[in-house]
């Protein structure tokens, strides 16, 4: 299991999207969604949140952003042995035997089985659709409160790699002629490639942090 991130980086990047979000249209609507993997399923079996979850709830809160998660119900059956969270879809009659009537939620305790899991997150997202309704009968712009983190990065921003000084080992990569390039180059503005150990990259940055506390 890989470290959780610090609170402080979780919140600078959720906080910076809702801000850079609502600045360029500020009728936007969001809401979060909490999805479940297997190192979560004890802290909501606990009644705690996980740990970013938690974290971004500090960030809905502040910014009146409505949530939904969509394993409590996964957490609740599993404790209550209705629910197996990770294992092989059974392939023998002994198999399915065994399995009796339990929910096989996912082969590997991150992506639920279309037909068990994902059925068990749309009922999540069905139960939540009357309160969020009942808030959307109040839509309108929403208003940019005092940032909670003032280095959020809400200015954060794509800059092309041709602006950095390359070593000249670097190219350009093609997206008509290459099949990576094509999978990535709606999200990026530019691909390079290296393929020798050596090649280097050197830019220069001046941190900007528009907010202050009281402004």
């Amino acid at each position: 299991m890989t470290a959780a991130l610090p609170r402080s980086r979780l919140k600078r990047c959720m906080e910076g999207i809702v801000r850079q979000t609502w600045r360029h249209d500020p009728k936007t609507d969001i809401c979060f969604v909490y999805t479940l993997a297997g190192n979560m399923l004890q802290a909501l079996q606990e009644g705690h949140f996980p740990h970013a979850a938690s974290v971004m709830e500090t960030v809905a809160e502040h910014y009146g952003i409505p949530s939904i998660h969509m394993g409590l119900e996964v957490a609740r059956l599993e404790a209550k042995g209705r629910l197996i969270f990770k294992g092989d879809k059974p392939e023998t009659d002994a198999a399915k035997a065994a399995l009796g009537d339990k929910i096989l939620f996912s082969p590997d305790a991150v992506h639920p089985y279309t037909d068990t899991g994902h059925p068990l997150y749309l009922r999540a997202v069905v139960r939540s659709v009357p309160a969020l309704q009942a808030e959307a009968a109040q839509a309108g712009p929403h208003s940019m409160v005092l940032p909670l983190a003032t280095d959020n990065w809400e200015a954060a921003q794509m800059i092309p790699l041709s602006r950095a000084k390359l070593s000249s080992g670097w190219r350009r990569v093609d997206p008509s002629t290459n099949a990576l390039a094509r999978n990535f180059g709606g999200f990026l503005p530019e691909l390079w490639a290296a393929t020798q150990p050596g090649e280097s990259i050197s830019f220069r940055f001046k941190a900007h942090f528009p907010f202050s506390k009281t402004a």
